[in-house]
């Protein structure tokens, strides 16, 4: 995933999250119930602190962890992905996340549309699927 920043890229600065920021991802589950990140295969465990490097190039933010900021745009890019799980292996869910408080993020959009609003951040905690 790749986020655009939502203004110019001159007024666009990295925030630091006041509180934690509950956000959504769409992930590959595997019959063992492993989850992985659905464009780089980074495993997840529920519960567990991952912390990276957070890239930005221009009007661009590639290296961080790329979340949603509102279930409905996660489950529509899953539905749009997807299309059926029965025949998609694996299949990819949505989770619930966590940006702790403290960490940096970016905020954007995902997708030549811009349909989906997105954060870019440099931690996240996976806390359930959904």
């Amino acid at each position: 995933m790749c986020l655009k920043l939502s203004i110019n890229p001159f007024r666009s600065y990295r925030k630091i999250a006041k509180k934690d920021i509950v956000c959504y991802k769409v992930l590959k589950r595997f019959g063992d119930n492993s989850l992985y990140a659905y464009f780089q295969d980074f495993s997840y465990t529920p519960g567990i602190s991952y912390s990276c490097l957070l890239g930005r190039y221009w009007w661009r933010v590639e290296e961080g962890f790329h979340s949603f900021v509102n279930i409905d745009d996660a489950r529509d890019w899953r539905c749009h992905t997807n299309y059926n799980s029965a025949w998609r292996e694996p299949p990819v869910v949505v989770v619930r996340c966590v940006i702790p408080k403290g960490s940096e993020y970016y905020t954007g959009y995902w997708g030549e549309s811009k349909k989906y609003k997105n954060y870019a951040s440099n931690q996240i905690i996976i806390k359930e699927m959904l």
